[in-house]
């Protein structure tokens, strides 16, 4: 399943998101996580239905919109920005580009859910070269963690 995710360019659906929900509640295991522990979740959830699933597990705080164009992300890509990413299939500029689009039309719902809640969504530019410690800066400026 999450081989078809990866190759069609697809989102995890709602029926496949216990498997998420498990990993995400071993992690928070593993690091010992308190209901005072700020975490921040990536990718996560991605469906209203969802954060319906995790609305009395995790108190969302803020929600952080990555804004990155498809040239952008697919430079971040080829450049390996984050060291994960080498051979790839689905890392063409146009499976990337579409993998967006794709995001775009299945979470602005989510987006929209949130704010409705009055959760703040705090958006993020990220350009080619932005590294995962640059985002963990400018998001705890952002939410007044530091």
């Amino acid at each position: 399943m999450v081989e078809k995710v990866l190759k069609e360019g697809l989102l995890l659906e709602n029926e496949h998101f216990p498997i998420a929900r498990k990993l995400l509640f071993d992690h928070m295991l593993k690091c010992k996580a308190t209901k005072d522990t700020v975490i921040i979740l990536n990718g996560l959830p991605r469906h209203v239905g969802q954060a319906e699933a995790m609305k009395f597990d995790v108190n969302m705080q803020a929600i952080v919109s990555l804004e990155c164009e498809p040239v952008a992300v697919w430079e971040r890509i080829r450049l390996n920005t984050g060291g994960d990413r080498e051979g790839r299939a689905d890392d063409t500029l146009e499976k990337v580009a579409h993998r967006i689009d794709v995001f775009r039309e299945r979470t602005s719902p989510l987006l929209s859910h949130y704010c409705g809640l009055g959760v703040p969504v705090l958006p993020l530019d990220v350009g080619p070269k932005t590294t995962a410690k640059d985002m963990r800066i400018i998001i705890e400026s952002k939410l007044h963690l530091r």
